[in-house]
């Protein structure tokens, strides 16, 4: 019983471990969609190459520095929303029409975003800004002495094909979170779709190795227990950077205990457990090395990038599930 428990704890500390200033998988996809700037008296849309990041919801940085913001974002500076040429296409025709953005700027309202509507926004959603920021510069040393090294050397070593695989598996043995949480949401089609999924990819898939489950047409199907919660009405609570685990929310804090509990994988003899925690580990990170050595290059503030990320990618998940509905 002793060691079942410590393979549970540590697979709580290391199964969802991106550890590279507290990224996590999720983070990934949300970086690439459009930065959204919300004022009391308009909202506009920007594309994601003229946006570093976005404290969601409100707070803009762009490449570089302050000033470029003021003077590229502001209509009262002197400035207009994006150099260049925009393409709007009529509802009524297919016929596109171009804007000029000089001319287009002078009919928008002023934009005044001040230092306290950013600090009201920030307070809003990451309360504990001081203590996360200290804890994420943690999680990067830890990162930059540990992990991605580690990472790096997985993939110079283990092919793409080889790693391809070992991801298969790993996905494979989340499949018990993700039906338990589908039924728990009143969701027994999407429950049965990813039981019989597990099923498939584990017996024709050979482990998981290869998603044969996918070539027969069946749905991926991945539900956590954050995205549960929310979908009994429980908010998502403060932005939380935990050491080693990254990025999170007290809703999904409780959700990834709730999910490391509840995989009956995560009781298997405590050497395996702790097999498959180290391998998810390096595993995961390998896929987001590029991601965040970009992040790190080219980004104004990474842990407000981070956090952006990571806050759209859950509310994406949310709104539409795993599925896209």
């Amino acid at each position: 019983m002793y060691k079942k428990v410590a393979g549970v704890a540590l697979s709580l500390v290391f199964m969802p471990v991106i550890a590279n200033a507290g990224l996590i998988p999720q983070v990934n996809e949300g970086l690439d969609v459009q930065a959204e700037v919300v004022t009391p008296s308009l909202e506009r849309r920007y594309p994601a190459d003229q946006v570093d990041s976005v404290v969601y919801p409100a707070q803009l940085i762009t490449k570089g520095q302050k000033e470029l913001h003021d003077s590229h974002f502001l209509p009262s500076a002197g400035g207009t929303p994006v150099e260049g040429v925009i393409e709007e296409k009529s509802e009524n025709s297919d016929v596109e029409e171009e804007y000029d953005f000089d001319e287009y700027a002078e009919d928008l309202p002023e934009i005044e975003v001040t230092e306290a509507d950013v600090e009201d926004v920030n307070a809003k959603i990451d309360p504990l800004e001081t203590v996360n920021r200290a804890i994420y510069n943690f999680n990067d040393t830890v990162d930059g002495l540990l992990l991605r090294p580690l990472a790096q050397g997985y993939r110079d070593i283990v092919p793409q094909w080889g790693r391809d695989r070992i991801g298969g598996v790993l996905e494979n043995l989340r499949s018990p979170v993700y039906v338990l949480n589908s039924l728990l949401q009143g969701e027994g089609e999407k429950a049965a779709a990813g039981f019989w999924r597990f099923f498939v990819n584990t017996t024709i898939g050979l482990g998981g190795m290869y998603d044969s489950a996918t070539e027969l047409g069946m749905p991926k199907i991945e539900e956590d227990f954050g995205q549960t919660l929310a979908e009994h009405g429980v908010g998502t609570g403060p932005y939380l950077m935990l050491p080693l685990l990254g990025p999170t929310t007290a809703r999904d804090a409780t959700g990834l205990v709730f999910d490391s509990v509840t995989n009956p994988f995560n009781y298997a003899a405590s050497g395996l457990v702790v097999g498959k925690t180290v391998t998810e580990t390096v595993h995961r990170r390998e896929g987001l090395i590029d991601t965040l050595d970009n992040v790190k290059e080219d980004s104004f503030d990474p842990y407000a990038t981070i956090r952006s990320g990571y806050l759209q990618r859950r509310s994406s998940q949310v709104e539409h599930g795993s599925d896209g509905k």
